[in-house]
């Protein structure tokens, strides 16, 4: 979708008289480029995974997106790191050689094989326990006290128009 030039111009007279140290926008990829074509480079800009519209392998034949250099962004390592151990032992949903994969299609496989996981590890009477996930770092606990179930997804960054991970593969969030 495209965003309204009224407000993103309203948006960009704001940026220039508050000086925000950051804008986080829930916005895919088109629009954030949109609007950092309207506020420029010198605020910072963070947002969701819907900053990454593409999967790894499909990034290698992709237009890049120079604009959003800089952008920070948060997904999981089934997206960015085809080298992590928790993903490589996991078949990818294969498709025809010319046909694109869907973004959140690949995120909701991903999140089917950890859920799996973690209702292996509470059927084996686990109450307390971590996973090193496709969704990222998991961490369960519901034997005392308050239920607590936390998922820390990999940083990525977007250099030279594509979004790469912040740290390398495997490393602890």
């Amino acid at each position: 979708g495209y965003l309204d030039p009224n407000g993103l111009e309203q948006l960009r007279k704001r940026v220039q008289n508050d000086k925000p140290a950051l804008v986080f926008v829930a916005l895919d990829a088109a629009q954030a480029r949109q609007l950092r074509s309207a506020i420029g480079n010198d605020v910072a800009l963070y947002g969701t995974s819907q900053l990454n519209p593409l999967t790894r392998p499909d990034w290698a034949g992709a237009e890049p997106m120079p604009e959003l250099n800089g952008a920070q962004l948060l997904d999981i390592p089934w997206q960015l790191q085809p080298d992590h151990p928790a993903v490589m032992i996991y078949p990818h949903p294969v498709g025809a050689a010319d046909q694109k994969h869907s973004a959140d299609l690949e995120r909701l496989y991903a999140l089917g094989i950890d859920a799996y996981r973690v209702a292996r590890e509470i059927a084996e009477g686990h109450s307390d326990f971590e996973i090193d996930g496709v969704t990222g770092r998991l961490t369960v606990s519901f034997g005392a006290g308050a239920a607590r179930f936390e998922r820390f997804e990999q940083p990525a960054i977007y250099q030279d128009g594509t979004v790469v991970p912040l740290m390398p593969a495997g490393a602890a969030p």
